[in-house]
C-alpha cells in the first residue's frame, strides 16, 4: 500500500527519493513455525523426548516383569512371597504405562 502511494507521487517531487530509500530499507518479517502446538509452554520436541523416556521406562518395567515371571514359574511353583514380588512389578508396570500415556 505504501509502495503504491509512493508510486503515485510524481517523479521529481522533493522528498520522494528519501521516502523510496526508507521504504527500500524496510525488510520483510518471516513468521516462525509453531513449536508448541498445545500452547502449554513446553517445546513439542521436549514433550516428545519426555514421552520417549517414559516409554523406555515402560519397556524396562515389562522386561523386569517378564523376567521375574519366568524366574518364579520355572519350577512350576509360586509361593506367596513370589506372587507379591510379581504383583509389585506388575503394579509398577501399569503405573509406568499410565504415566507414559499421559
Amino acid at each position: 500500500e505504501a509502495s503504491a502511494k509512493l508510486n503515485n507521487v510524481p517523479n521529481g517531487t522533493t522528498g520522494k527519493d528519501g521516502l523510496q530509500t526508507r521504504l527500500d530499507q524496510i525488510g520483510t518479517v518471516t513468521s516462525p513455525e509453531v513449536n508448541d502446538q498445545d500452547s502449554n509452554g513446553v517445546l513439542d520436541t521436549d514433550q516428545l523426548s519426555e514421552a520417549e523416556q517414559a516409554i523406555t521406562a515402560v519397556e524396562e518395567a515389562k522386561k523386569a516383569t517378564d523376567n521375574k515371571l519366568a524366574e518364579i514359574t520355572s519350577d512350576n511353583l509360586v509361593n506367596p512371597s513370589e506372587k507379591t514380588e510379581l504383583d509389585k512389578l506388575i503394579e509398577a508396570l501399569e503405573t509406568a504405562k499410565a504415566e507414559a500415556s499421559t
